[in-house]
């Protein structure tokens, strides 16, 4: 999952630190899907009037660690973000390339 923010805003951790919100994603309406958490890489730590907050600027790609309920189908992961939040603006775009994984 990529999540694009316009210049001047972020987006949080897992762990956002003294504010913010994580980003909570929906997988509900996939196909053939048992499980799937998005693996959220290193974050940078950020400064904003006295607030340590971890996040991301720019952008950042989500990983997706995908479980199939039938491992010889396809799975396509169909995500929503259950929230867009960002401390300056909701300036997020949400991007997802289709995607076709076939358990291992």
């Amino acid at each position: 999952i990529e999540i694009t923010l316009t210049p001047g805003t972020h987006t949080y951790w897992r762990v956002p630190g003294d504010a913010g919100v994580p980003p909570v994603i929906s997988f509900a309406g996939s196909t053939n899907l048992a499980h799937a958490e998005p693996l959220f890489p290193a974050p940078l730590r950020l400064v904003e009037n006295g607030a340590v907050i971890y996040g991301y600027e720019n952008e950042v790609i989500l990983p997706l660690s995908v479980t199939a309920v039938d491992a010889r189908q396809p799975v396509t992961p169909l995500w929503v973000p259950t929230t867009e939040y960002c401390l300056k603006s909701p300036a997020v775009v949400w991007h997802c390339p289709q995607v076709a994984l076939v358990g291992m």
